[in-house]
């Protein structure tokens, strides 16, 4: 090739880069840098709240405790191993905890631009409600281990400006920015309290019926606000104008992991499920309902063996369209479904 025509071909491919940097937003462009398999969260800066120490892979709080993982000085001293953010090796275990007798709900915010990591173990006590918040995203990788007995919440959304305020719970406004939460399959979540899991965008991979285990209850949110979530109890959401979330959650082949009453699956969206998997019934699973005008471009999409725990679906409730290239199962023998946008059934049954 000349000169001439590698010029022109590089100005071209400027022009569709930067036409798509336009399209995709920044956010569109983050790295997924690789970390060391000993990574720790580092560069903290704690914004309210306390630490006593940070030694030994073992975060201690007290109070109502909140980090900027990022832009500090705070690192896991003198073992090392810190990088900036929030981040944890896959051979590395974060355990967090406090000396107090009283609850101390931490909140750690990503504020470094890219994707928060959890590919070890985060251990938490059980009076330390754990929160990771990144607005440009989090991976839980497949081999991950999160076990958080006062409750967990993964939040792929930005908390930077409202950190310093914390007070014990979080919440989600219709104009909080965000990206995504990945949980790949094969990761395990445990908590002996509640589970959330929030995002503009929502990937759940559940390898075994086991995977994801919990005592009260498992909130997945997509293009929904929300006035509090403090580790066990959920408030207030509500489906956020002109928002299309996603929410893609894969079962397992073997065995059903099954959502119970009090669960909330809720896009705004899209509903997309594979596997096995057993939804909750009634008006607790929604989608399409950040688009009232046009309820069928939110779509439930099973391409998999789909149950619910209720004998409806919806409970009449507006929502949007189903479209079932697997199996839907209905409980006790019978099934009402009501959706408020189209109904095709293609290449399944029901």
């Amino acid at each position: 090739m000349n000169r001439k025509f590698l010029k022109k071909l590089y100005k071209v491919v400027l022009i569709l880069a930067a036409g798509l940097w336009l399209s995709l937003g920044q956010k569109g462009w983050a790295i997924i840098p690789t970390i060391p398999s000993t990574a720790l969260p580092g560069n903290g800066n704690v914004v309210a709240g306390s630490v006593t120490s940070y030694t030994g892979g073992t975060l201690t709080v007290s109070g109502n405790t909140a980090i900027l993982w990022g832009n500090g000085t705070l690192n896991n001293l003198p073992q090392g191993g810190s990088v900036p953010g929030f981040n944890i090796g896959s051979s590395a275990t974060l355990n967090i905890i406090t000396t107090t007798l009283t609850p101390s709900p931490v909140l750690n915010v990503d504020v470094t631009g890219n994707p928060s990591q959890i590919l070890g173990t985060l251990n938490a006590a059980v009076l330390t409600p754990v929160f990771v918040a990144n607005g440009s995203g989090i991976i839980v990788g497949p081999h991950a281990s999160i076990i958080a007995p006062g409750g967990i919440g993964l939040l792929g959304y930005d908390f930077s400006s409202t950190a310093s305020t914390f007070a014990g719970t979080v919440s989600v406004g219709s104009t909080t920015t965000g990206s995504f939460v990945n949980i790949q399959s094969g990761a395990s979540i445990s908590s002996g309290a509640s589970i959330l899991v929030a995002a503009p965008q929502v990937n759940v991979g559940i390898a075994h019926p086991g995977s994801i285990s919990y005592v009260n209850n498992f909130f997945v949110l997509s293009g929904y606000s929300f006035t509090s979530f403090d580790g066990t109890a959920l408030l207030g959401q509500s489906p956020i104008a002109e928002s299309s979330g996603s929410i893609t959650i894969s079962g397992p082949s073997s065995g059903t992991f099954s959502f119970v009453i009090g669960d909330f699956v809720e896009s705004s969206g899209s509903i997309t499920t594979s596997g096995n998997l057993i939804l909750p019934g009634g008006t607790n699973t929604q989608w399409g309902t950040g688009n009232s005008s046009n309820l069928a471009s939110g779509v439930l999409t099973n391409n998999g063996t789909l149950g619910f725990t209720a004998s409806s679906l919806t409970g009449g409730a507006d929502t949007g369209s189903l479209v079932n290239n697997g199996t839907i199962l209905a409980p006790g023998g019978n099934l009402y479904i009501s959706v408020g946008g189209a109904l095709p059934i293609i290449q399944g049954r029901l």
